[in-house]
């Protein structure tokens, strides 16, 4: 044990007196040969001096009960709290609850109906959506493969805006075959 930072953990023990004998001869040892550790030690030793004979204010007859109590209070208050925010949503979840199995005739299961009618003419739509893909595709390889190797990365900063143009009027487009293909039929109640 040589070296100043060892002695520093032993004059940390020896303020909290947890110090040994041997140990504190080897601390007096090197505080009179090591100026540094001298002056770091008596400047701990006033430290602690201060902290030890400031004043500690004594709190009112009654801190510690209305303390106990504030907190008790506001548990309860938290407890209480916490229990109403549970029933509020435990009756909104069963309002809703109720609210959909009574729609269900109404309203879910009109809608199944429909879907399920219309699902065909889905399938029927599918043909014109392939070929408007097919399209997108073959416009996209006319746009992408006179930009070369770079054509990703001028795709990135934005330099083909025509392809965007082109994909935004690509999914409007699609959009309106599909409400064409799918024509509402009178809901079957």
């Amino acid at each position: 044990m040589n070296r100043c930072t060892d002695f520093q953990k032993l004059m940390n023990r020896s303020l909290d007196r947890e110090i040994s004998q041997g140990e504190k001869a080897l601390l007096d040892r090197h505080i009179t040969l090591c100026r540094d550790c001298a002056r770091e030690f008596r400047a701990l030793q006033l430290g602690l001096d201060m902290l030890v004979s400031m004043p500690v204010p004594e709190p009112d007859a009654g801190f510690t009960s209305e303390t106990v109590k504030k907190a008790f209070r506001a548990k309860k208050i938290l407890a209480h709290r916490q229990k109403v925010i549970a029933w509020f949503l435990a009756c909104l979840t069963a309002i809703i609850s109720a609210l959909i199995l009574a729609s269900w005739p109404i309203i879910f299961q009109p809608a199944l109906k429909w879907a399920a009618l219309n699902f065909l003419s889905v399938l029927s739509g599918l043909d014109i959506i392939l070929n408007i893909l097919r399209k997108f595709l073959s416009t996209l390889a006319a746009i992408l493969t006179p930009l070369g190797e770079n054509a990703l990365q001028l795709l990135y900063q934005g330099t083909a805006t025509a392809l965007y143009g082109y994909m935004i009027a690509l999914m409007i487009l699609l959009f309106f075959t599909l409400i064409k293909r799918t024509k509402p039929t009178a809901l079957c109640i």
